[in-house]
């Protein structure tokens, strides 16, 4: 509108058919009695939810349904999400049009059976990012065709540009996923500022770490004086520059290089990081290095230096270029399946058992999230050097982790934990430790199943479980296929059909009357899985992965007589029983307190919901030591 006129204070403005403005926003709200943002696609008769702007500073949402329309958030599974969870939105009601014309295929993708409400209604898939406000309100965040996977993570770029956004001194914000350099792809975020003013980008990254998990986090910030707009009106996102770098050290906190080794890492820390240049007490995850960066890392320094062995977890206790050095130069390997991340003794430690791949770094960020004053162990598998044989079962991993605490804290009370397969191992130690005579106070296991589950469930219930399992994956699959591009079929299909045929075997084994015990899942760390087979690091990696896979799959927990505390993703592809519980209640005698944690087997391990976990963790921690001391 006319940027000269005064406004009317008794006129209701609506702005529809594309996004509006931050700066529309601003200047109309005080101008009018009342603004409403309208969102609606064609398919839905145009207008589908109203929102009342009152405060042109604040993010606007899209609100909530008109009458007679009907708004779900859905994950990829069909399920509605969560408060704050993003999701696709659907819409069904009065205002749906039939369909596409002569367009039966399109029709059939798009508008899909309502299963809320039966009697024949249907919802119409949107294609847009959504998620639900504390105050019921709906937020847009994007276009699913702008989802982005990156490092085993699938992304969505506009919840980072409403972080982004957010910030007082952000006005507009674009990010992509760029693939500048081959085998280094990354986040981008192109920001226009408020009054010229560009803000720091140590600060910006700072501030987007306390709202954001890692992966989720531009390494690269680029600010312009606009935004490139494509002849439709819409930002031309393949005009956006190549950025000069990426990550980068606050320039106040840069101290150089001293001798030639720090001369040496620096440059590795850079490289590893895209940077331009790195400080000797720069932190490399606070400068936005995750678990596979770190093995980018190692792989550089073996190669630069032969000589030396240093494993992943030396970067737990000496993440900057100074500490490495100073460990390099010490000469010790520390290949300990004992890392301790932080030692202390004002509470009793709490021992966490790695995943399947034997990386401890996968639990960097619960770690963090408990409190400072919480001694925090890992368990790093065996093999992990290349040169000792890894673990063949988990009953052996469980003795030999138990010497391992022991030389730390000889008896109980004993606080144990493990995600993933490390839970499986927690409760093996767990069990053991008790026949021995030992207190254990908490088993915490933190997104794993009970394979054997299947033990404790009848013949009939186990195969229709299976057998729903096996449907319900099927259909999500050749629904995802809609939303993969033609030249990418070939890869998505052949990359699921080895689980395909193994839940068809399952299926088979269990109607013909077999004794199924298990499940096929995933238990492969996908970040780690890129670099296997091109290097020995990989080849390292891959192995240990391997044997983890395969005493998982063989173990049948015994009677466990005390109590577990269980952490369960919310959204879980590969769970035929759904059970919160993750099979568990069954061999736990003394009972099962269970928690659904918002997020997927991987992103629970991540911030910001690994904070849920480490905060129903603590309290549990605290209570079973208070208990212990009443008890004293």
């Amino acid at each position: 509108f006319d940027a000269g006129w005064r406004g009317k204070p008794d006129l209701q403005a609506v702005c529809g058919g594309e996004a509006m403005p931050p700066e529309v926003a601003a200047q109309l709200a005080p101008a009018v009695k009342k603004l409403w943002n309208l969102y609606g696609p064609t398919e839905t008769t145009i207008w589908s939810t109203k929102y009342l702007v009152e405060d042109g500073q604040a993010p606007i949402l899209i609100g909530r349904p008109l009458a007679n329309t009907q708004c779900y958030i859905l994950d990829g599974q069909g399920q509605p999400v969560p408060l704050g969870a993003t999701g696709e939105l659907h819409i069904g009601g009065d205002g749906l049009t039939r369909g596409y014309l002569n367009r039966p295929e399109l029709t059939a993708e798009k508008f899909l059976p309502d299963p809320f409400r039966g009697d024949g209604s249907r919802m119409y898939c949107t294609g847009d990012l959504a998620r639900y406000r504390a105050d019921g309100n709906m937020e847009c965040l994007g276009r699913i065709d702008h989802q982005v996977k990156l490092r085993g993570y699938r992304i969505e770029p506009g919840e980072i540009e409403v972080a982004l956004k957010e910030q007082p001194e952000i006005k507009q914000a674009v990010v992509i996923a760029r693939e500048d350099q081959a085998g280094n792809k990354r986040l981008v975020a192109y920001l226009v500022a408020k009054n010229s003013t560009n803000l720091a980008t140590s600060e910006l990254r700072m501030r987007l770490k306390r709202q954001l998990p890692d992966y989720m986090v531009p390494t690269a910030y680029v600010f312009l004086d606009h935004l490139p707009i494509s002849p439709t009106g819409k930002i031309d996102r393949k005009a956006l520059p190549v950025p000069a770098e990426t990550r980068a050290a606050p320039v106040d906190t840069y101290i150089p290089p001293r001798n030639h080794l720090e001369e040496t890492l620096a440059r590795i820390w850079a490289e590893t990081l895209g940077v331009q240049r790195v400080g000797i007490r720069d932190d490399f995850f606070q400068m936005g290095g995750d678990s596979l960066d770190a093995v980018r890392l190692i792989l550089k320094i073996l190669s630069a230096f032969p000589g030396c062995q240093p494993s992943l977890a030396v970067l737990l206790k000496a993440p900057t270029v100074e500490q490495f050095a100073r460990t390099l130069s010490s000469g010790q390997a520390d290949w300990s399946c004992l890392v301790a991340v932080r030692e202390g003794s004002e509470r009793p430690p709490f021992f966490c058992v790695h995943g399947a791949g034997g990386n401890v770094l996968s639990m960097r960020d619960l770690a963090m999230a408990l409190p400072t004053n919480l001694p925090f162990y890992c368990l790093q598998a065996r093999g992990l050097d290349g040169h000792a044989t890894p673990f063949s079962s988990v009953e052996e991993t469980a003795e030999c982790y138990i010497d391992q605490i022991r030389s730390v804290q000889s008896h109980g009370p004993y606080y144990l934990g493990g995600g993933c397969y490390g839970g499986l191992v927690a409760f093996e130690m767990a069990r053991r430790l008790r026949s021995m005579g030992e207190t254990v106070s908490v088993v915490a296991l933190m997104d794993t199943w009970n394979f054997a589950y299947g033990r404790f469930i009848s013949k009939p219930k186990l195969f229709y479980f299976n057998a729903s399992f096996f449907l319900r994956r099927t259909f999500h699959h050749v629904r995802t296929l809609g939303h993969v591009k033609p030249r990418d079929w070939a890869a998505y299909v052949l990359g699921r059909v080895r689980t395909f045929l193994q839940l068809a075997k399952s299926v088979a084994r269990i109607a013909e009357g077999g004794d199924e015990t298990q499940f096929p899942v995933s238990l492969v760390d996908t970040k780690l899985q890129e670099l296997e087979g091109h290097s020995d690091l990989g080849e390292v990696l891959k192995r240990v992965r391997n044997a983890s896979h395969s005493a998982a799959l063989n173990f049948i927990p015994k009677p466990y007589d005390g109590h577990l505390l269980v952490f369960g993703a919310r959204t879980r592809v590969d769970d035929p029983y759904r059970d919160e519980a993750l099979g568990w209640r069954p061999v736990a005698l003394g009972g099962v307190t269970a928690h659904v944690v918002d997020g997927d087997h991987l992103s629970i391990f991540r911030n910001p919901a690994v904070g849920a976990i480490a905060e129903k963790l603590d309290r549990a921690l605290r209570e079973a030591q208070q208990t212990i001391q009443e008890g004293i």
